[in-house]
């Protein structure tokens, strides 16, 4: 138990400085134009976290550490396997493959700031190249000494099964089709929707949350930070979709703020199971519970169009369909079979397939995960709306009566906390889906949404 109480005081010190990078980055999402002054102080602080997740000290420490694992009780085992996974995972990465991913990916975000400005992919489309350069070399040392190509490896790392997510997307692609097609040239021949007012998510947020715990900032891209004493969130300066991409943002909120943090604060295990884990609590309130009906009615805003080019704005089913457009597209990429200058024309024929859709507007900076770096969120995302599906499905079918919005709110607050909040990452994504509605992760359940 010694060793391991070593590395419980070691990673302590990592995930003070993990909040650090969480700082910077939150400051550099909100003023671009500090990138690069922030650079160089992100680097320095990944390097020291680099050099103590591969020092001799701590690889000692975790193979003495594994010899006495039967004394650990089971949240400590679970926590033990996260710190294993934690420096394993940065054995197998060079430090300056880290840092040029750094660099490429602050590069990026700087450019995409003026190319979504001006709808205009070119003036990031260099910066993307060479991020996407460095993103395949890491996919290819993930993959290195296995039988997977670099996407499957970039996947696993991510705890996404790349077979099942294939088997997600096959068994609900016939729905989506007939589902979604037409929709996009629909949308566009009616008026545009009318842009909510910043100054109403106030009254929206205090249906969640008490007074003065949400903080809303604005740039040009949607983002959380926080944790149980407050929480940030970056809204899209003149999105379409404000109310759902709140929703969402609260959803992750809610989750971020009731992790294990009496017993676990400072440990790996003290933070969402996995990206997908962390997209559920987001998609729960987004594309689940605000489109139940007049559940818009009920928090005073618009309900969503039909169709949306953006995946908050859309519905479940728009929304799923498009983010299987950007896991193809993604995949292609970093395994080679598709260049960055084909990318906008990929994705637009895409839609057009899907959707029906012409859209001479329609842009692939509308997402913005890519360009800041941020690679397997779409997918993740995927298999988080399905397991979204999922799990409201089975709560719904548990309160039968449960009609109005309030208790409706309640009850999945209370469930969610009871099931998922507390537990953090003590289970898998996949172990805990089975555990919370009775069967493995299956699309059967998002597909009885059409019915």
């Amino acid at each position: 138990m010694e060793e391991y109480e070593k590395l419980e005081k070691i990673f302590a010190r990592i995930d003070s400085l993990q909040k650090t990078l969480c700082f910077l980055d939150f400051d550099v999402r909100l003023h671009s134009e500090s990138a690069n002054e922030k650079l160089t102080q992100v680097i320095t602080l990944k390097e020291i976290i680099h050099d103590v997740a591969t020092s001799d000290e701590v690889y000692f420490l975790i193979e003495q550490a594994k010899l006495k694992a039967k004394d650990l009780n089971d949240w400590q085992r679970v926590n033990f396997g996260f710190m294993q996974d934690f420096c394993a995972r940065r054995r197998g990465i060079p430090f300056d493959v880290v840092e040029s991913f750094t660099e490429a990916s602050f590069a990026c975000r700087s450019a995409y700031a003026a190319a979504r400005k001006a709808k205009d992919f070119s003036l990031v489309k260099e910066e993307f190249k060479k991020l996407i350069e460095v993103v395949a070399q890491i996919a290819a040392l993930y993959a290195k000494d296995s039988s997977v190509d670099r996407y499957s490896a970039l996947l696993k790392a991510y705890q996404i099964d790349p077979d099942h997510l294939e088997q997600l997307c096959i068994g609900v692609s016939p729905l989506l089709k007939g589902k979604v097609q037409g929709l996009g040239e629909i949308s566009l021949n009616k008026p545009q929707e009318k842009g909510d007012a910043k100054c109403n998510h106030k009254r929206v947020v205090e249906k969640f949350f008490p007074k003065n715990v949400v903080r809303v900032f604005y740039s040009d891209h949607f983002h959380l930070s926080g944790g149980e004493n407050g929480l940030k969130l970056i809204m899209q300066e003149g999105g379409s979709a404000f109310f759902p991409t709140l929703l969402f943002l609260l959803g992750q909120g809610l989750y971020i703020r009731n992790l294990p943090y009496d017993k676990w604060r400072t440990q790996p295990i003290c933070n969402p199971t996995s990206i997908s884990m962390y997209a559920v609590q987001g998609f729960l309130f987004s594309h689940f519970l605000f489109e139940e009906k007049n559940f818009a009615q009920f928090l005073g805003v618009e309900e969503k169009s039909e169709y949306s080019s953006s995946i908050m704005g859309a519905n479940k089913f728009v929304a799923l369909t498009h983010l299987m457009i950007l896991f193809s597209i993604e995949k292609s990429l970093i395994n080679g079979d598709v260049s960055v200058d084909d990318i906008q024309k990929l994705f637009v024929e895409d839609l057009s397939y899907y959707f029906g859709l012409n859209d001479p507007h329609a842009s692939i900076l509308d997402n913005h995960h890519w360009f800041f770096g941020e690679f397997c969120y779409y997918p993740s995302y995927l298999k988080g709306i399905i397991a979204s599906g999922q799990i409201f499905h089975v709560l719904k079918s548990e309160c039968p009566g449960l009609k109005e919005e309030k208790s409706l709110i309640r009850k999945l607050v209370a469930w969610l906390s009871s099931n998922v909040y507390t537990k953090g990452a003590r289970c898998s994504m996949d172990e805990l889906i089975t555990k919370l509605t009775g069967e493995p992760l299956d699309c059967r359940f998002f597909k009885k949404f059409d019915q």
